[in-house]
């Protein structure tokens, strides 16, 4: 089971996908913005919920999409540091539930309409 996560300054979208190439489950983690050092400090609970889909799933692999090369090149960026902050924050979450992450270029994601159809892995 494959556990992707794409990373961005509004929320994380995530597909869990079987062996097979089925979506199993998908979805957005959206953090609350009411705290006054919203987004990064409210992001980090998005390890604690990547730790409760890779338990629910028995998940072996977690593929998350690297930050686009125009997010990196805008370094000083709130959205820029939001983005990288957040991809930060996946790597984090797979170093601590055990499970082997993947970076994955932008360039080999399944384009889609941001719904469920846009999951998948070339």
């Amino acid at each position: 089971m494959v556990l992707g996560l794409d990373p961005s300054s509004s929320c994380t979208g995530y597909a869990v996908i079987d062996d097979d190439g089925k979506v199993i489950d998908a979805g957005k983690l959206t953090p609350a913005k009411a705290s006054a050092d919203w987004p990064l400090r409210t992001y980090s609970m998005l390890v604690p919920h990547v730790a409760d889909i890779v338990r629910e799933h028995g998940i072996t692999l977690i593929a998350i999409e690297e930050p686009p090369s125009f997010v990196m090149a805008r370094a000083g960026t709130h959205a820029a540091k939001v983005v990288r902050a957040v991809y930060g924050m996946a790597l984090q979450a797979a170093l601590q539930t055990g499970v082997e992450a993947m970076p994955v270029p932008l360039a080999s994601v399944t384009k889609g309409r941001g719904k469920k159809d846009r999951v998948g892995l070339e």
